[in-house]
C-alpha cells in the first residue's frame, strides 16, 4: 500500500527558500509553453524541447527540471481524468526530488542535493516520530517533495509499505456521511452509532464569522491574525475525521467486520443549492472522512468497498420503497409500510446492504492526504430481509457532542 511520510526538516532552511520558488517558477513557464501550442503535456517532449532552457533559465539540477516537467505533464493529466478544461496554475513554493539522486535517507538524517552546496545538506528527523518507522519498514521509496508551510519546510515522501492481510468479514458496516450528522455506522439490524455534526458546524460558522469580519476590518493587523488563522478551520476537520474513522474501523476490526461506503465523486456536478446552505454544502468534508476510514482500515486490515448512492436515504429498510415524500430532512416515515426512523440510520442500512466495489476498481489512486478528490449514480436494488418487519427499534448509540 501506497503512503505519504511527512518528516519536518531541522537544519539550515535559508538554501531552500530560492530553490523551491525557482521550481514553482519552472512549473509555470512550462506551462505557458504547453498553453501557448508550442508543445503538448507530455513529459518526453517536454524534455527533447525545454531541458536547457529550464535549467538555464531557473538554475535548477537536470533531475530537479526533469521533475518539473513530471508535475507539469501530471497536472494535465488529471484534469483529462476529471474532464476539465483548466489551466494548472502552481502558487505554493515547492520541490521535487528523486530518491538517490536529489536525496538520501541514513540513520534519521535527509540529505538534500542542492546546487552549489558540495555534498548537500543534512537535516534531522525526530527519531520518535512513527513516520521514521514508516520510512525504515518501507518496501520502496519515492519522490520527496519539499513545502513551506509558514517558517517551518516539510518533506513529504513517497512509500511502499507491506499489505495488511485482509479477513472475511462477519457482516458489514454501512457508513453514511452527511452535514448536520457527520456519519452514521450501522451494521443491518443492529443499533447504529452516530457521530453528530453540530459541532463542526458551529466551529465552522464561528471560523466563518472571524475571517469576515477580519476581511473587512482590512487592516496589517487584521491581516496578522488572518495569517496566523491560516488553516486552523482545516486542520479541526482533519482531526475530527480522523477521530470518527478511528473509531469507526476499530469497532469493525474487533468485530471483524467490514465497512461499506457511499461513492460520493460526482455529487457536487450540478448542484444547485439556496444560497444560505451554499457554504455549508461546499465545505461539506465527505471525502476526507471517508480517505481517512479507507487508509486506517487499509492499515489493519479491514476490508472496505464503495456502494451506489443513489437513494439511500429515502429507500424503506423494510419495502424497499422509494417515495420522494419518505424522507423529510433527518425524519424518515415511509408512505407504503409506515416504518420510521431517522434517515441517515436508513442510509446507513441501506449503504450495508447493497453490493460493493473496491477503491482500486473505481480507478482510484492511493493518497495519504486528501485535500479535500468518482462511479455513476444510478438506482441500485437491494434486498430485505424478511426478519427486519418483525424486529423491535434498536436503540441509538450517540458519539461526539450534540
Amino acid at each position: 500500500m501506497e503512503r505519504t511520510v511527512t518528516l519536518k526538516l531541522i537544519g539550515p532552511t535559508h538554501h531552500l527558500d530560492a530553490q523551491l520558488e525557482s521550481f514553482r517558477d519552472a512549473c509555470n513557464t512550462l506551462v505557458t509553453h504547453v498553453e501557448s501550442g508550442t508543445c503538448r503535456p507530455n513529459e518526453r517532449l517536454l524534455q527533447k524541447q525545454f531541458l536547457k532552457e529550464t535549467r538555464a533559465r531557473h538554475g535548477l539540477m537536470g533531475q530537479v527540471a526533469i521533475s518539473a516537467m513530471r508535475v507539469v505533464a501530471g497536472a494535465y493529466k488529471t484534469l483529462a481524468t476529471q474532464r476539465r478544461n483548466d489551466v494548472p496554475t502552481f502558487r505554493e513554493p515547492r520541490l521535487q526530488l528523486l530518491y538517490r539522486r536529489g536525496w538520501r535517507f541514513k540513520n534519521d538524517t535527509l540529505n538534500i542535493s542542492l546546487p552549489g552546496v558540495p555534498g548537500g545538506l543534512d537535516y534531522h528527523a525526530e527519531a520518535s516520530s512513527p513516520h521514521v518507522g514508516m520510512l525504515l519498514c518501507a518496501t520502496r521509496i519515492g519522490a520527496m517533495n519539499l513545502v513551506r508551510r509558514g517558517p517551518h519546510y516539510y518533506a513529504k515522501i513517497t512509500v511502499i509499505l507491506p499489505d495488511e492481510p485482509t479477513y472475511e468479514p462477519t457482516g458489514w458496516y454501512g457508513v453514511d456521511a452527511g452535514i448536520r450528522t457527520t456519519a452514521v455506522a450501522r451494521v443491518d439490524g443492529e443499533s447504529p452509532v452516530i457521530f453528530s455534526g453540530g459541532a463542526l458546524r458551529e466551529h465552522r460558522k464561528t471560523q466563518r464569522r472571524t475571517r469576515r469580519r477580519l476581511q473587512k476590518k482590512g487592516t496589517r493587523s487584521a491581516r496578522r491574525v488572518q495569517t496566523r488563522l491560516c488553516g486552523r478551520e482545516q486542520r479541526h476537520v482533519l482531526d475530527q475525521c480522523r477521530v470518527i474513522a478511528k473509531h469507526i474501523v476499530e469497532r469493525a476490526r474487533r468485530e471483524r467486520r467490514g465497512i461499506k461506503l457511499e461513492d460520493l465523486r460526482h455529487i457536487r456536478t450540478g448542484l444547485r443549492v439556496p444560497k444560505a446552505q451554499r457554504a455549508d454544502r461546499h465545505a461539506w468534508a465527505f471525502r476526507v472522512l471517508q480517505t481517512c476510514v479507507r487508509l486506517k482500515a487499509e492499515d489493519h486490515g479491514v476490508p472496505v468497498l464503495f456502494v451506489q448512492p443513489a437513494y439511500t436515504s429515502r429507500t424503506c429498510p423494510r419495502c424497499l420503497d422509494q417515495h420522494k415524500a419518505n424522507r423529510k430532512r433527518d425524519a424518515f416515515h415511509c408512505q407504503r409500510c409506515g416504518y420510521q426512523n431517522h434517515s441517515d440510520v436508513v442510509g446507513a442500512t441501506n449503504i450495508s446492504r447493497r453490493p460493493g466495489e473496491p477503491y482500486t476498481a473505481l480507478g482510484g489512486v492511493e493518497v495519504n492526504r486528501p485535500h479535500g478528490h468518482a462511479m455513476t449514480r444510478g438506482r441500485t436494488e437491494c434486498v430485505a430481509p424478511a426478519e427486519t418487519a418483525s424486529k423491535p427499534k434498536q436503540p441509538l448509540t450517540l458519539v461526539g457532542g450534540r
